[in-house]
């Protein structure tokens, strides 16, 4: 039997997988999960409808959002939330992201991710325990934000 090399003719990250089947050789060759470049998630964006911002405007007075975030831009013990949507949030980090819709449904259902600089994140905690708003909720509630542009 002669034996052949491979080299040269295939990335090095690339595995191999022999089937015998029925007297048949085969050879299959797939990159390998190693070499494969990871593709990142494609951001989640809330679709807006007048439905969805009428059920987060509901959720707002529900919850009692109001007592802690402006719709005006005026400042409160939680960040306004007018022109909030797609804008740069400073972190208690020093680094600052974008209030994707991802961003914003992460910190409402979760109020302990929250790091925004200047504010004081056990407060929403103690008000909306995480947990204490749905996905989507959250979404609805994003939905009303989007519709608050500067």
């Amino acid at each position: 039997m002669k034996r052949v090399g491979l080299k040269g003719l295939v990335a090095a990250t690339t595995v191999f997988v022999v089937c015998v089947l029925s007297g048949v050789f085969a050879l299959q060759a797939w990159p390998s999960s190693a070499a494969a470049k990871p593709k990142k998630p494609a951001p989640f964006v809330v679709k807006v409808t007048p439905a969805l911002v009428a059920k987060g405007k509901a959720i707002v007075k529900a919850k009692g959002c109001g007592g802690c975030h402006t719709i005006t831009g005026a400042k409160s013990t939680g960040p306004t939330w007018k022109g909030l949507a797609g804008s740069k949030v400073h972190l208690t980090s020093g680094k600052t992201i974008v209030a994707t819709d991802s961003y914003l449904i992460g910190v409402i259902t979760d109020p302990t991710t929250l790091q925004v600089q200047g504010y004081d994140a056990s407060i929403m905690t103690e008000m909306i325990p995480p947990g204490s708003v749905s996905k989507a909720q959250a979404e609805a509630i994003v939905a009303y934000i989007e519709t608050l542009k500067k």
